[in-house]
């Protein structure tokens, strides 16, 4: 079989065409669907396990002479076809300009609305920048609540507290002010938490959440009403309540969603089963912190907050049908320090943290200062600098072993690969007015990030020992991300 792969590989290095079709013909026969390495890869499972590395060698050089061919014939053919005209047939029709389109985030909400609106729910919706009251307090989060800690708040305003909501649960509290059960109603809208702006995360996304208030209403009911979502969202689809913690409902669960593959017979199921994998995560997480209040520090009272975390993560993340087992242990030491010193005009606060995470040689400081001043009543100014890392782990929320299309794809890392980092400068501003009762207030905010170090993933055309094709993350370009925001509310 070797012998066979090594002489299609002269074969390919001996091609020559001087036009598509013969290229296209080439192309099928060694990358097509059906074609010549199709069939090489899938006697891959059959080769005695002492030459499959030979075997796997080989096959990559005939795929990689392949591709190179044709790539140099297509170039060669296509400069031809250059030197006739610059601009070719200049009496051909020209090509349609579209309008323009709808945004993806707007495609899908406006699906979710409609499968939601065929079982009876209305849409509701409320304001983004929010008071305490509807984004936490009514929604039992005290001030001192643990939960309130999961949501990295941005906070517009103090003494009221005035912020942007970190979730469309307080739409649904201002729905219940003004509407007696039964309700159903189902609030979409933007939402915003302090999080460090990367490729894979955004201090801006969306959230989708509904409220049923009626008599006889049991967790079945949730169930039923999620199971009609998925099948008319995905099609056919099975779905599993996991138990799951989440600090402000009780009981709470997640959803795992099954698409299946084929008709449902047992052969068809056990093929589903090789794209699909499990994770066990064992994860802890213990700190500290002292608090103390000066009433004068160096220029005007502050509070000091000194404390320690320490976070444990245990991960096993298992491929079924191939009985691949990847397992990651993380470990983060953190410390922190911060203190605010405040008075009616000026409020300064310094701080940073202090992490050591077992997959990084060295401590990671990650600074953080907050300057505000009101110049009046009505009109404040915040300067803001933050940093962030992430570490350079194979397994994370969006990077694993797995299984893609039926092929087998195993996580290496660059040499010399680093954490991630992100640096955060922020300015706001923000006015207020007052009609009688009602007090307007606007925020305006330009924001510059700029990411170091960002990951990224590719592949290797590479295959190992175990026929795992080879996905490696590397360190891609360095981006920079600006922009502006302008947020108005009525309190």
């Amino acid at each position: 079989m070797i012998d066979k792969i090594k002489q299609h590989i002269e074969e390919a290095k001996a091609f020559q065409a001087d036009n598509k079709e013969l290229l296209e013909e080439f192309r099928i026969k060694y990358l097509g669907g059906k074609g010549i390495l199709k069939e090489f890869f899938a006697e891959f499972k059959n080769v005695p396990n002492e030459l499959k590395k030979e075997f796997g060698q080989v096959i990559n050089e005939l795929k990689n002479t392949a591709e190179e061919k044709v790539k140099s014939i297509q170039e060669l053919l296509e400069t031809k076809e250059e030197s006739k005209g610059q601009f070719g047939d200049l009496t051909r029709p020209g090509y349609p300009m579209e309008i323009g389109s709808r945004h993806p985030i707007s495609l899908v909400k406006n699906q979710i609305l409609d499968v939601f609106s065929t079982i009876g729910f209305n849409v509701s919706e409320g304001p983004e920048i929010e008071d305490d009251w509807h984004n936490f307090t009514a929604l039992n989060l005290p001030e001192y609540h643990p939960a309130r800690d999961m949501q990295d708040t941005f906070f517009i305003q103090t003494n009221p507290d005035i912020l942007l909501r970190t979730h469309t649960s307080s739409v649904q509290v201002r729905y219940m002010e003004n509407n007696k059960p039964p309700i159903r109603t189902i609030s979409p809208g933007r939402v915003f938490r302090n999080e460090a702006v990367s490729a894979r995360s955004h201090c801006i996304f969306h959230q989708v959440e509904g409220l049923y208030i009626d008599k006889d209403v049991s967790f079945a009911d949730l169930k039923q009403t999620l199971l009609y979502f998925t099948k008319e969202m995905f099609g056919k689809s099975k779905i599993r309540l996991r138990p799951s913690y989440f600090p402000f409902t009780e009981p709470s669960a997640e959803v795992d969603i099954y698409g299946g593959i084929g008709d449902g017979s047992p052969s068809s199921v056990a093929t589903a089963l090789k794209a699909y994998g499990k994770t066990h995560d064992l994860t802890m997480l213990s700190g500290a912190q002292y608090k103390a209040n000066f009433k004068e520090m160096l220029f005007m009272p502050s509070t000091l907050v000194i404390g320690g975390e320490y976070n444990y993560d245990a991960l096993k993340d298992i491929a079924l049908g191939y009985d691949m087992t990847t397992k990651q242990t993380v470990r983060i030491y953190s410390g922190f320090l911060q203190n605010e010193w405040k008075n009616d005009k000026w409020s300064f606060l310094v701080g940073g943290r202090f992490d050591k995470h077992n997959l990084i040689d060295h401590v990671i400081f990650s600074p953080r200062v907050n300057v505000r001043y009101n110049l009046n009543q009505n009109i404040n100014f915040r300067l803001s600098y933050a940093t962030g890392f992430r570490a350079p782990q194979t397994f994370d929320e969006d990077l694993h072993v797995g299984v893609v299309g039926g092929n087998r794809v195993k996580v290496h890392l660059a040499d010399g690969l680093k954490e991630e980092k992100s640096n955060s400068l922020s300015l706001s501003a923000d006015l207020y007015h007052n009609f009688g009762n009602v007090q307007t207030n606007l925020l305006v905010e330009g924001f510059y990030t700029k990411l170091n170090n960002v990951f990224s993933e590719r592949y290797t055309n590479q295959i190992d020992n175990e026929g795992n094709t080879i996905l490696e993350r590397y360190m891609d370009r360095e981006p920079i991300v600006t922009g502006k925001q302008i947020g108005r509310a009525h309190v």
